[in-house]
């Protein structure tokens, strides 16, 4: 009997052994296999799940899951699904296929040939299935209802409804150019297939509880005559409730389908004039309510068509945009070369000229904040020129709300971070302002009663409370023995805070974070504050947050709330629950070794879903009940996962030049013998440790390297944390990376001669300063490096406009004062002034679109080493970013790295690329293959 064990053992073993040596290491071909999990969403019964299943590139797979029975249905293509607010079906946009698109674009079709959306519900009862061609948009109501609304391509005047209960129809395609921006509107009941269809259609939308819907139809080509309905879901009675010549621009409803408000202009010119309408069920026809004439709106201003107006959720307000009314342009006499176009710097500009480009959409159609008061008849402008206001919180029903205000200081945002901020309290039903705190730099939070106001000072690193009417002010955690800043800032800027939950049970208290617990503190002053986690979060070095899972005004006001749980220590995470009443702390109810991320509660019942993962699994969607019990997995995107070589993680551990206490995550490869010794690869940013259970899967790189992909490949991969200390960011990098790839060369493992380092953008700079100051690596690549800080500093974020000057003085650079101020540091801190020293074959990234780092830092950097007569290349992908945005330019970028890396580190051959690819043969040649052939 123990020889038959005896022999299974060894079976069991020598199977074990051949399916290790089975596997494959990961190359540049998987990338398409591998697949990635969006947009995953569940039912507000919690029976229901959907997510899509996509690969890196092509046609994916819609996904629907019943997670009581392991029902599932699958929809090729489809994405953006929304479920029925009676959970009764699904709806969701249909994708053409890759290779239709793909087919298109070689044809060069224009925009409006090219091939079109679908839309596909999916009925659970009956299983019955629709399908709707050529999408525009829909509209589901938010809370209940069965009725979807649908917009489609106008295509004369015939409907495109196919349905396993309607004959498929082809329409024909109108002839009529205009048409093609009205809609056919279809009005479907999935449930019971009741449906009401119109063309014509310009705007529509449909209240928050199903019952009524709106639309606009048009009739003419010039002179529109343009009509408003109204149309009750439940009898299907439909009644035109407006007609005139003209425009609707946007329509809105309140939430009880009982009130309409529309924005119109009877002006047929070039420019238009805009008023606001209103209507309910009382009116035999719309109101006026706001116009270009009404008392509370400036001279020159009219009702905004570019601002979507709502009511609050009581329905007693309706909030809505005002614009300046634009002027007519002169007819234009001038040819092209006979303009002159330029732009003018003023150092009295607020903003930079960079910035106001950036802007100039935004601004264009900008609109300021107003409110009608339906009882009172009553306009009142909100927003002006000095105070804008972009939302208004608490559902619109709130008598005040909290207004940021930061035009007084956006001269300065060109150097300073955090910006700071004037703040108001403003009176919704008067218009009036109340300045109550001035120049501060963290937004503030207004109880949802408005009585109450909480705000961090950081001037002495404290949270305040203020009774927003008697302007009382209470310091409440002055005297508390922790920090409420974040106690690893490392730059040179005051830190910013942990952050807050909320406000709970009516104004009761206000939760604020430390690094690790919860605390509670009373607005009134009567209670001292409370740590409701009692302190075990910084005993244990564990961080609790509370997550919230409803759009509630208060926590706590559906009994436990849900905290996720981070162990700082061991990388753990989790969930747990906290009563905010009975001070008893968090009881954990799932803590493992993985990165788990919360998506949603479903409204209805207690179900959830949410994702997790580790290095060696990747993030499937999971679902269970409130209290993490009845778990299911409900995906599986990557079973080929098995088939391939994958390796380890691990935290590290070691002591840096400043015998400081450092750590790092290193990957070791699957099949990994400490007996011998390997490539290594080094890569990092600032800190890391806290995605030690990050996974990586195969896909091409938009800047850096993929750990993943290189360990599966035979390379060691060590990820070091870096501490910094201001003034010094590259010799902190110095001090944290080489005593650490100096410690990992000391187990014994890592051949001395055959390593790495690769960064990217902050991580580009420090691999370009690392190679100044040592001979340790045997290649680097530096992607978007700045190499001279004395010229960066002076430099234009292309992305959103602004100066790079806040960067060095207050924010990752480090340095903590002006070029002026201190010359040496940003000198001593420029790898280009040591260019000399580098003895490191350099691969320099940097695209001319990159809209972070200007570009002529890769080229500065570039120059000298050439000038130099080092080995360095430069990669530019052309009008390509930061991170790479295009596929085919990721692909390039994955495999040309890694090409590099195994010709230093592994022998592989050198790719005819290194020896440069002129202009005359650029897009004709990769350059992929070996010199030698």
């Amino acid at each position: 009997m123990k020889r038959v064990i005896l022999a299974l053992s060894m079976l069991l073993s020598i199977s074990v052994y051949s399916q290790e040596n089975s596997k494959k290491p990961l190359t540049h071909d998987v990338y398409n296999d591998w697949k990635s999990i969006s947009n995953p969403i569940i039912s507000n019964n919690g029976q229901w799940i959907s997510y899509e299943v996509n690969p890196n590139k092509g046609d994916g797979t819609l996904w629907v899951v019943n997670n009581s029975n392991s029902k599932e249905f699958q929809f090729p293509r489809g994405y953006d699904a929304s479920f029925s607010p009676n959970s009764n079906f699904i709806i969701y946009k249909i994708k053409p296929k890759y290779q239709d698109i793909r087919k298109s674009k070689l044809d060069k079709k224009k925009k409006d040939e090219m091939p079109k959306d679908s839309c596909g519900i999916l009925v659970f009862q009956n299983q019955r299935s629709f399908i709707y061609k050529n999408l525009q948009s829909y509209k589901l109501p938010d809370e209940n209802g069965d009725f979807v609304l649908i917009a489609t391509e106008m295509q004369n005047k015939k409907t495109n409804v196919d349905s396993s209960a309607t004959k498929k129809r082809t329409p024909k395609k109108s002839n009529n150019k205009k048409s093609s921006k009205l809609s056919t509107l279809h009005i479907f009941n999935p449930t019971n297939e009741k449906s009401f269809v119109t063309d014509s259609i310009s705007e529509y939308n449909i209240s928050k509880n199903g019952r009524l819907a709106s639309f606009s139809r048009v009739i003419g080509d010039t002179l529109k005559q343009v009509s408003l309905y109204v149309f009750d879901t439940e009898t299907f009675d439909k009644k035109m409730v407006f007609s005139s010549r003209g425009e609707i621009a946007k329509i809105a409803l309140d939430s009880k389908g009982k009130q309409v408000a529309f924005v119109f202009t009877g002006d047929t010119g070039k420019v238009k004039t805009y008023e606001l309408y209103y209507w309910n069920a009382k009116l035999d026809s719309p109101v006026l309510i706001a116009s270009k004439k009404s008392e509370s709106i400036r001279q020159g201003w009219m009702v905004s068509q570019n601002f979507t107006p709502y009511f609050s959720e009581n329905g007693n307000r309706i909030f809505f945009g005002t614009t300046q009314i634009p002027e007519e342009e002169p007819r234009d006499t001038l040819t092209d070369d006979e303009k002159v176009v330029l732009d003018v710097w003023s150092w009295t500009d607020t903003l930079l000229q960079t910035q106001q480009k950036v802007n100039l959409k935004e601004e264009q159609n900008k609109s300021s904040l107003a409110v009608y008061h339906i009882d009172k008849k009553k306009v009142v402008q909100l927003a002006n020129d000095s105070i804008p206001i972009k939302g208004i919180p608490n559902k619109g029903n709130s008598d005040y709300i909290l207004v940021a205000c930061d035009k007084p200081y956006q001269y300065s945002m060109t150097w300073e971070s955090p910006q700071k901020s004037d703040f108001y309290l403003l009176n919704v039903n008067t218009g009036e302002f109340e300045l109550i705190l001035k120049g501060l730099p963290f937004t503030p939070s207004l109880s949802p009663s408005g009585k109450y106001l909480a705000y961090y000072n950081p001037k002495d690193s404290s949270w305040y409370t203020m009774n927003t009417k008697s302007k009382v002010t209470i310091s409440q955690t002055k005297s508390l023995p922790v920090n409420f800043f974040d106690e690893s800032n490392d730059i040179p800027r005051i830190p910013y805070h942990y952050g807050f939950a909320g406000w709970v049970n009516k104004d009761k208290y206000f939760l604020v974070y430390d690094k690790y617990d919860i605390w509670a503190l009373d607005p009134t002053g009567k209670e001292k504050p409370i740590c409701i986690t009692n302190g075990k979060g910084r005993k244990s070095k564990i961080s609790y947050r509370i997550i919230r899972t409803n759009d509630d005004d208060y926590l706590g006001s559906k009994g436990d709330e849900l905290v996720s749980i981070f162990d700082n220590t061991t990388k753990k995470s989790g969930y747990g629950f906290i009563n905010l009443n009975d001070k008893k702390g968090v009881r954990i109810n799932i803590l493992t070794d993985h990165l788990y991320r919360f998506i949603a509660k479903s409204k209805d019942s207690d179900k959830v879903i949410w994702r997790r993962e580790s290095y060696q699994e990747y993030r499937d969607v999971w679902c269970s009940d409130i209290n993490f019990d009845k778990v299911v997995k409900l995906s599986e995107a990557n079973p080929q996962m098995s088939s391939y070589k994958w390796g380890t993680v691990e935290l590290v551990k070691w002591i840096d030049f400043n015998r400081d206490s450092v750590e790092g995550l290193l990957y070791l490869p699957e099949d990994f013998d400490p007996s011998k010794k390997y490539p290594m690869m080094v890569y990092f940013y600032e800190t890391y440790t806290d995605n030690l259970h990050r996974h990586f899967a195969p896909s091409p790189s938009r800047s850096v390297i993929n750990p993943t992909m290189y360990v599966s490949n035979g390379y060691v991969v060590f990820i070091p944390d870096i501490k910094y200390q201001i003034g010094y960011p590259g010799h902190s990098a110095y001090d944290a990376v080489i005593s650490g790839t100096m410690a990992m060369l000391s187990k014994g493992f890592v051949d001395k001669d055959r390593i790495g380092v690769q960064g990217q953008s902050w991580g580009g700079y420090q691999v370009a300063y690392l190679v100044t100051r040592t001979n340790l690596f045997r290649a680097a690549s530096a992607g978007a490096p700045v190499s001279n800080m004395t010229s960066a500093y002076g430099g234009i974020r292309w992305g959103s406009g602004l100066a790079r000057m806040f960067q060095y003085e207050h924010t990752q650079s480090r340095i903590g004062g002006t070029l002026w101020d201190k010359p040496l540091l940003y000198i001593e801190n420029s790898p280009l002034f040591h260019a000399p020293r580098v003895q490191t074959p350099l691969l320099i990234r940097h695209d001319d679109a990159d809209e972070a780092v200007p570009w002529y830092q890769g080229i500065e950097l570039f120059l000298a080493l050439r000038r130099l007569g080092k080995p360095v290349w430069m990669i530019n992908y052309n009008d390509d970013a930061h991170n790479l945005k295009q596929w085919a330019n990721r692909v390039d970028w994955s495999i040309r790295m890694q090409q590099f890396f195994d010709y230093y580190l592994k022998d592989a051959p050198m790719p005819k690329w290194m020896n440069g690819i002129p202009q005359s043969k650029k897009g004709k040649t990769m350059g992929y293959e070996p010199v030698n052939k």
